[in-house]
């Protein structure tokens, strides 16, 4: 009897493991997440305003992009801007129906002026589907009209799209009632509550792209003083240090705009004077510091 006691004590052993194990793995899990690299600088966001395909009108997408813009900033991790009139109106015919902006000339102005990232996005048509709910024998037909919002987030200087993400949500009704509803209810109901909670589930993700990537800017001048396109404006101080990067291998993309497929670290900076969007800076170390030069933040 004393030996089948001990036996059975042994094989309940492994099975009293496993949940300490399950618990050390969740630890681990746990540790891993929050030991991503974040950005302490904020990124200056280029922002689009919404490409309009379900005829809500230009009132209701610019007060739609606005929300977008104001919630964005609240994240504490970017800055945001407008595009101008001139760039919106010549790029919204070229925007494939993904949202990402086939106008060149967008993201060209956007690194030209200090940009870290552009951010376009479009609401997509009203779509209906019927289907049916409920358990037998008391199953009906229901019609879901379902609205989207795709967003991408575009790095300027380089144009990769560093996200894409595509939020839906729905109205749903009976059949036999829809005949009765007036179809601007279901207009108004997009535009005051479920748009509205769509872009709010947009920021999320756009919040943890914006913390995670390094903070990326240029050489703008390095006559006798070094200074970069980081001011007062991103989070910069006096002491904050920078890793340059020089240009390497350089291909030709589409329409004859150059691109820089690889970088060589050359030395780092620390600034000296900061301004309220550029600031100066000296070398601590390396050397052969020149104009356009890559800067990345050091955190």
């Amino acid at each position: 009897m004393e030996y089948i006691m001990r036996k059975t004590y042994l094989c309940l052993i492994p099975f009293l493991c496993i949940p300490l194990l399950l618990c050390g793995c969740g630890t681990l899990s746990f540790e891993k997440r929050f030991q991503e690299p974040k950005s302490s600088l904020k990124k200056r966001v280029m922002i689009t305003p919404l490409w309009d395909k379900a005829g809500l009108g230009n009132e209701t997408t610019e007060r739609l992009t606005e929300l977008l813009a104001e919630w964005i900033y609240a994240t504490g991790h970017a800055i945001t801007y407008k595009v101008p009139e001139d760039l919106v109106a010549e790029g919204n015919p070229k925007v494939p129906s993904f949202g990402i902006p086939g106008n060149k000339k967008l993201l060209a102005y956007a690194s030209e002026h200090g940009m870290n990232m552009v951010l376009t996005g479009s609401v997509g048509p009203v779509e209906k589907e019927e289907k049916r709910k409920g358990i037998w024998p008391f199953r009906k037909t229901v019609a879901s009209y379902q609205i989207s919002v795709t967003i991408n987030l575009i790095e300027a200087d380089s144009g990769t799209v560093l996200l894409t993400n595509v939020e839906t949500d729905s109205l749903e009704m009976d059949v036999e009632e829809e005949e009765f509803v007036d179809k601007n209810w279901f207009l108004q109901e997009f535009k005051q509550k479920l748009l509205p909670k769509i872009l709010k589930r947009c920021v999320k993700p756009i919040k943890g792209i914006l913390s995670r990537e390094p903070w990326k800017g240029v050489i703008l001048s390095a006559d006798g003083y070094i200074q970069i396109s980081a001011g007062k404006d991103v989070g910069v101080t006096p002491g904050h240090q920078f890793v340059v990067y020089a240009p390497g291998k350089v291909v030709e993309a589409e329409g004859g705009r150059m691109f820089h497929i690889s970088w060589e670290k050359i030395g780092k900076i620390q600034v000296t004077q900061v301004g309220e969007t550029t600031s100066f800076a000296e070398p601590i170390s390396g050397r052969g510091f020149h104009t356009g030069q890559k800067i990345v933040s050091i955190d």
